[in-house]
């Protein structure tokens, strides 16, 4: 896949100028009006370049399977069908993921359409194994066929499984398959693809906070069911510690507020219950800065309830924690993510021990009150 890890044009909302872009800023300010503007990142998926000649195999196949190119043993598959099986699982090999070979791929594919599930499942395998090539040029093709042919009623269950080994580089075709297939009412197909992106994102090791945002970004375009994939798979990412995504899923929930999508926002919230504490300095710091720029009540009780100390947490931490959180003290999670800084290492943070004798009779009682049983 082709990259460029940089916005092309932006313009201003208050003027139509052209806005000058830098990689590193997210708050741009029209030099022409003032106006400030927030630069989101988006992806958005190249059309494919190639186009597919439908050809037929016409090599005549002799010989063991397992020495057979994939000419022949599309041959032998239409020759033998009591063998359809073994020469399926000839074809997947790593040998035969060869670029020159994905001309053959359309007439693969007319074949897994009439195949029975297993048989579809085992004919893909061809295709799995060309997009876990190191070879760019061929996964690059393979994308391009699928993009061309995974919808519905063009793909298959095999195909969908077989894309799903892309990792980062299906995520947004596999989406975008689902939601096709959940418009169209064929929800079989459409969970076959469901489970393909978690599959993919499950694979990814280097982009899976990028291949995640990719869900929170298309999230109010998609269907229903689609949605509910999307906020439970999101649950489970926080569930098993994954929480780069944390400040993204927030800017959803606030926009399904401001939209008046009450039900998508009770799912994101459903969804954010899991999430475990920062990772580090850098993560503590995010969520409370998150505190400032978040618009909703609503969204600052619900990030309160992320606001957790690092382990182990050090005097720094807890002076951040007390610094961000004292503003928002009438919120009872505020409160309640303080108490929690009250029970690190031995004996109260100095930080907070100090802020709490400052605050005198303002310090709210249930904190006094934790802070009196440390002590």
């Amino acid at each position: 896949m082709r990259y460029t890890p940089r916005a092309e044009r932006a313009i201003c909302p208050g003027c139509g100028a052209a806005l000058q872009l830098e990689a590193s800023e997210a708050i741009v300010t029209c030099e022409f009006c003032g106006t400030p503007s927030r630069i989101f990142v988006r992806l958005r998926r190249v059309e494919p370049s190639l186009t597919f000649e439908h050809r037929q195999p016409s090599r005549r196949a002799e010989g063991p399977y397992e020495k057979l190119g994939v000419e022949q043993l599309l041959t032998a598959y239409d020759e033998n069908p009591a063998d359809r099986l073994a020469i399926a699982k000839a074809m997947d090999r790593w040998p035969h993921a060869r670029l020159d070979n994905v001309v053959w791929l359309p007439a693969l594919l007319e074949r897994m359409r009439a195949a029975s599930p297993e048989l579809d499942r085992a004919l893909a395998g061809l295709i799995g194994k060309m997009i876990c090539s190191d070879d760019l040029e061929l996964r690059r093709a393979v994308l391009d066929f699928g993009n061309e042919n995974a919808f519905w009623p063009g793909g298959t269950s095999g195909l969908l499984f077989a894309l799903s080994l892309g990792d980062a580089a299906t995520v947004k075709l596999l989406l975008e398959v689902a939601d096709q297939a959940s418009r169209q009412a064929v929800e079989e197909y459409a969970k076959q693809a469901m489970i393909g992106v978690r599959t993919a994102i499950g694979r990814e090791s280097k982009r899976r906070a990028m291949c995640t945002r990719v869900l929170i970004y298309r999230f109010l375009e998609l269907t229903h069911e689609v949605q509910v994939f999307v906020a439970d798979f999101l649950r489970n990412q926080f569930d098993v510690g994954y929480t780069d995504h944390l400040l993204d899923h927030l800017e959803l929930f606030e926009d399904c507020l401001s939209k008046g999508a009450n039900e998508l926002a009770r799912m994101l919230e459903s969804a954010l219950r899991p999430c475990r504490r920062p990772k580090d300095r850098d993560d503590l710091e995010g969520r409370l800065e998150a505190l400032r720029w978040l618009t909703h009540e609503r969204s600052r009780r619900l990030l309160c309830g992320c606001i957790e100390p690092p382990y182990p947490c050090t005097d720094e931490e807890a002076a951040l924690a007390v610094e961000g959180l004292a503003p928002y003290l009438e919120l009872r999670e505020a409160v309640d993510a303080l108490k929690r800084f009250v029970w690190v290492g031995e004996g109260v943070p100095a930080p907070l021990a100090d802020w709490a004798a400052r605050q005198g009779d303002r310090l709210p009682p249930e904190l006094a009150h934790e802070i009196g049983r440390r002590r």
